[in-house]
């Protein structure tokens, strides 16, 4: 990960972040989103998006995007509902500051376990945009995507 010019961020106490510290603030959101997933900890997945009106998430399915708390509840209380469970690996992250905010672009492997454990493995990319607030880091803005290749 690289810093540069003028890409500075800065935390609660005036600190200027420097890479080692987007980078592991990168890597938690994305550990906590995955285990929140997998646990199928609705509150927990809700507290990490911003409370903002515009707080979007969208999934990897066409009919999967919400804005806003509410539509984000029902979305992701239908995604956690299914019979299945959701896994998360990551194994490229690039994480840079842009103002106040930390942009990430993770690609990894998705796990769909089903409850007979039958699972499917597929490539896995998210797209987010974390912002500082109530003194942690929180989605404002996280799309998941199964990225393919060409034909």
């Amino acid at each position: 990960m690289t810093n540069h010019p003028g890409s500075t961020i800065r935390d609660r106490s005036d600190r200027v972040l420097t890479a080692d510290d987007v980078e592991a603030i990168a890597a938690g959101a994305l550990q906590a989103l995955a285990t929140n997933f997998a646990r199928h900890d609705l509150n927990a997945l809700l507290d990490s998006f911003s409370d903002t009106p515009t707080a979007t998430y969208a999934g990897s399915e066409l009919h999967e995007a919400a804005t806003g708390p509410a539509q984000l509840h029902a979305l992701l209380d239908a995604v956690l509902s299914r019979d299945a469970t959701y896994q998360f690996t990551f194994h490229t992250v690039r994480a840079h500051p842009i103002g106040p905010t930390i942009w990430i672009l993770a690609d990894g492997t998705g796990h769909e376990v089903t409850p007979g454990n039958d699972t499917q493995f597929f490539p896995y990319r998210i797209c987010g945009l974390l912002t500082p607030e109530h003194h942690v880091w929180r989605w404002a803005l996280l799309t998941g995507a199964e990225p393919t290749n060409p034909a």
